[in-house]
């Protein structure tokens, strides 16, 4: 993949990609974007036969002008930017640089995008009517009810281990972003679509430690999980549903409910209550869109309206 300018570039960018995996502790998906989005800067920085070593501030306006050509919305540029920046901050603290040229070039502002979500009735039609049939109708119950009854993440999800669920307590261990671990509580939907799948498991006789298992007994992907979510919602007359969708849903009903946002931060494991924050617009929204289709005073037809402006003139 890499540009052969040398070894030297090649080098640096390896030992930059083993810091971010085992010092940083990101993930395996964060580090695969961020190398592409430093081989589209190398790339660029080719065409005038420049390299990362020598790039200026210069060079770094013209690629963001560059790119936002190509990708114009605001949250891949940042990432652009996020990863260049950590890159030239690594080099820099390595010496292999003496200037981060990124210093005192702005960001493009994130536009807030509203998590979308299902409501209480679709969300429990998807987890009880999941994809498959036998074990594995079982398996993809247990994975639903921890996305929507847990909230965790696709990737905690498919990280999970058997000895990670405490099914008395209603508690799992996951591993989060950045490697930080938190125990998330669950009801009893979640434990008992669990149980049932941990029997069925059980008569598979896997070796693997691994909580779900696909049909070669190894540990389930991501993307398989991506899969189980959005053919369980077709079945479900749910279009592109994603295992995101499922986490925001458990979110925007635990506000409904009164759970406050320090508890929901706690339960999603979002290290900024600012992100949290997003689940009160959702409910707002939800709330205006309710309140639209059933009150009264909201389903007046525009001849009502007209006869009643006649009457007051």
């Amino acid at each position: 993949m890499w540009t052969k300018k040398g070894d030297i570039l090649i080098d640096i960018i390896k030992k930059w990609l083993i810091y971010l995996e085992h010092e940083k502790k990101y993930s395996k998906h964060t580090i695969r974007a961020y190398k592409s989005d430093i081989q589209s800067f190398i790339d660029f920085l080719s065409e005038s036969e420049r390299s990362i070593i020598e790039a200026d501030k210069y060079d770094m306006r013209s690629f963001l002008a560059f790119s936002k050509k190509k990708a114009p919305a605001s949250t891949s540029m940042n990432r652009k930017i996020s990863a260049i920046n950590q890159l030239f901050t690594w080099m820099q603290k390595k010496e292999i640089i003496t200037k981060n040229p990124l210093v005192n070039i702005s960001r493009p502002r994130n536009q807030d995008q509203l998590p979308k979500f299902l409501d209480v009735d679709e969300a429990s039609s998807v987890v009880e009517n999941p994809i498959q049939h036998g074990h594995f109708a079982s398996r993809n119950r247990a994975i639903l009810e921890l996305l929507y009854g847990a909230g965790i993440r696709v990737s905690e999800a498919a990280g999970l281990d058997i000895i990670s669920v405490d099914l008395d307590q209603h508690l799992v261990h996951v591993l989060g972003k950045g490697k930080k671990e938190r125990m998330v509580p669950f009801g009893e939907p979640a434990k008992d679509a669990v149980l049932d799948w941990l029997n069925n498991r059980e008569k598979l006789s896997p070796k693997s430690s691994a909580l779900f298992l696909n049909k070669y007994g190894k540990r389930l992907s991501v993307r398989s999980i991506w899969k189980i979510c959005r053919e369980s919602g077709r079945k479900n007359n749910i279009s592109n549903l994603h295992p995101h969708a499922m986490r925001h849903s458990c979110a925007t009903h635990l506000l409904t409910a009164g759970a406050d946002l320090r508890s929901i931060q706690e339960q999603l494991g979002h290290s900024s209550l600012r992100t949290t924050q997003r689940y009160t617009q959702v409910d707002i929204a939800h709330l205006l869109n309710v309140y639209k289709r059933a009150h009264p005073s909201a389903q007046k037809k525009p001849a009502q309206q007209t006869s009643d402006k006649k009457h007051s003139k």
